[in-house]
C-alpha cells in the first residue's frame, strides 16, 4: 500500500467543509464560476454555429459543393455532443481541468475501495501526467488517493506505466 505522501488526486477521499469561506468553499465557488464560464462559452459557439447554419439553408447553388454545408452541420454535432457531456458532468459534480474531467468524492475509504469507487463509474484514480496537472490536484488541498502503486520494486500507475522520475 502507498504512505500518507501518496495520498494527492482524482477520485478522493475527503471530508467536506461546511464553511462558506473555508478554502475548499471558496475552490469550488472558483470551480463552478468556472465551470459556468465554459458552458456560457460553448454556448456562445454553439448559437454561432446554428446561425451560421441557418444561412446555409437555402438552394445548394450557393455552394460549391454541399460538402460545406454537411461540414458545418458535423461541427456543430460536434460542439453539441461536447457541451451536452461537459453540463452532465458538471451538474453531477465533477470538476473540468484541461481536457479531463476529475470527480472529487466526499467519502473516505482506502486505496482499494476508492479504486473500485471509481471504476464503477467508467473512470480510474489519477494518473498525473504533468507538473501542470500535478499543480491542479495540489491545489485541491485534500488528502486523496492517486493511482500510482507498489508493483515489487517498482511504482506504477493504474494505466500499467512505470513512475518517471
Amino acid at each position: 500500500m502507498t504512505s500518507p505522501r501518496w495520498m494527492i488526486l482524482v477520485c478522493f477521499s475527503l471530508i467536506s467543509a461546511n464553511e462558506q469561506n473555508s478554502l475548499p468553499a471558496i475552490i469550488a465557488q472558483m470551480s463552478r464560476a468556472i465551470a459556468d464560464s465554459q458552458v456560457r462559452s460553448l454556448g456562445a459557439q454553439r448559437s454561432s454555429l446554428l446561425r451560421q447554419v441557418s444561412g446555409l439553408h437555402g438552394p445548394e447553388t450557393h455552394y460549391s459543393t454541399g460538402s460545406q454545408y454537411a461540414a458545418v452541420v458535423k461541427q456543430k454535432d460536434v460542439l453539441q455532443g461536447q457541451l451536452n457531456v461537459f453540463v452532465r458532468y458538471n451538474n453531477y459534480g465533477w470538476k473540468y481541468y484541461r481536457g479531463s474531467f476529475y470527480y472529487v468524492s466526499t467519502s473516505t475509504a482506502n486505496w482499494q475501495a476508492s479504486r473500485n469507487y471509481c471504476t464503477a463509474r467508467g473512470a480510474d484514480l489519477v494518473v498525473v501526467n504533468d507538473a501542470f496537472e500535478n499543480n491542479f490536484t495540489r491545489g485541491l488541498k485534500r488528502k486523496a488517493w492517486i493511482g500510482l502503486y507498489r508493483s515489487g520494486s517498482n511504482w506504477r500507475w493504474v494505466d500499467g506505466s512505470y513512475l518517471s522520475s
